[in-house]
């Protein structure tokens, strides 16, 4: 038959990118939430950092914008300016609100990326096979995935499944519950 463990994983980036550091080898025990390895991210903190500029400079659009449809507003009530220049500085503001909203799903996009490099236990197991070395090039999103791809495969055989082939005559036998004996040679 086929022994294997209830929860096995092949731990893989979110995103793809060359791995920078593995923490972990073969063999060896680790914890939930432990981490185990994470690509490089210096591309992804310039990103970030280019978002953050963006949101200082959109955050200060948006204000600028503000003053003015609250300015626009007001004149607008006392019919100090043509429907035509209200509707511009409407529509100026529109985009500025937008523009300010772009820069901040930015900022939470190089975020989430910075995150999803960082590769952690997602769960206590055994790290059964280090499918991948430090400097490679990963690319979730390929496909082409087998049993050995991502950068580790996590296993945690605190449970087991095992899968065994009963003959015709023995089915009837059987049941739910039943206790049973098994021998590994290994």
């Amino acid at each position: 038959g086929l022994i294997e463990p209830l929860l096995k994983i092949n731990i893989t980036p979110d995103i793809g990118g060359k791995i920078d550091k593995i923490y972990v080898e073969e063999g060896v025990r680790v914890s939930k939430g432990q981490l185990l390895a994470e690509l490089d991210t210096r591309a992804i903190k310039l990103q970030l950092n280019q978002a953050e500029a963006a949101v200082a400079v959109a955050e200060a659009s948006y204000k600028d914008a503000q003053r003015n449809m609250d300015r626009m507003e007001r004149l607008s009530q006392e019919n100090a300016v043509s429907e035509q220049q209200y509707e511009k500085i409407k529509l100026s503001f529109e985009a500025a609100e937008a523009q300010l909203k772009q820069a901040l799903a930015a900022v939470n996009l190089a975020k989430y990326n910075l995150d999803v490099a960082i590769m952690r236990a997602p769960f206590s197991g055994i790290v059964a096979s280090r499918n991948a070395e430090e400097g490679d090039v990963i690319n979730p999103m390929m496909g082409g995935f087998s049993p050995t791809s991502g950068v580790l495969t996590l296993m945690d055989f605190s449970k087991i499944k095992i899968e065994i082939d009963v003959s015709v005559n023995s089915i009837a036998r059987i049941k739910k519950g039943q206790k049973a004996t098994l021998a590994v040679s290994a």
